[in-house]
């Protein structure tokens, strides 16, 4: 019962998101989808952290490490 009465207050106030929609936080959510997806998962965590297939300067290791955990 209570997941249901969750889901139905989620689908309502979904009917509020297109009064809130703005272009700037869709290009920043852009942004930071391709920070945190691609550079840190698929460069850092992927190619640095699990092969140690490409070396980097340990500031830029610690950088897209970073990156990584803001896409958990």
């Amino acid at each position: 019962m209570a997941c249901g009465i969750l889901i139905f207050s989620l689908n309502v106030l979904a009917l509020f998101a297109p009064s809130t929609f703005s272009w700037d936080v869709f290009w920043y959510a852009i942004l930071f989808y391709f920070l945190t997806g691609m550079l840190g998962v698929t460069m850092c965590y992927h190619r640095v952290l699990a092969h140690h297939s490409l070396k980097l300067p340990k500031w830029l290791e610690y950088t897209c490490a970073y990156l990584k955990v803001q896409a958990i």
